[in-house]
């Protein structure tokens, strides 16, 4: 395997690699998204029966609660969102340094069949 073949392998490695990573990254985002929105419904449910007094004060204790799901459940979104986002410039720059490579030692080529 030539020097350029080996180059172009592993710049094909780093996309792949992000590219997984975005992927990753994407569907952990979309279930805290999911979770969050849960968290949310939730809350709506028991801040409904908040005014019906004996129901109210039964469900005070779990009002507290979801408030601090919602907040983990938030700070996950922010953090998966922030990753994405590093991911995303890392995919960018892996697809660029690629095509870098492309322009510098040319598209890959088939191995010549020795007859």
């Amino acid at each position: 395997m030539a020097i350029t073949d080996t180059a172009r392998a592993k710049a094909q490695a780093a996309v792949s690699k992000a590219e997984a990573e975005v992927s990753d990254l994407q569907a952990q985002l979309n279930r805290a998204k999911a979770t969050l929105d849960g968290t949310d419904a939730a809350g709506d449910l028991l801040g409904s029966v908040k005014d019906v007094s004996v129901v109210g004060s039964l469900t005070s204790g779990m009002r507290d609660s979801v408030g601090v799901d919602r907040a983990k459940a938030q700070a996950e979104v922010d953090r998966l969102t922030a990753e994405l986002s590093a991911a995303t410039d890392k995919l960018t720059m892996a697809k660029r340094a690629q095509s870098a490579l492309v322009t510098v030692v040319g598209p890959d080529r088939p191995e010549p069949d020795e007859d």
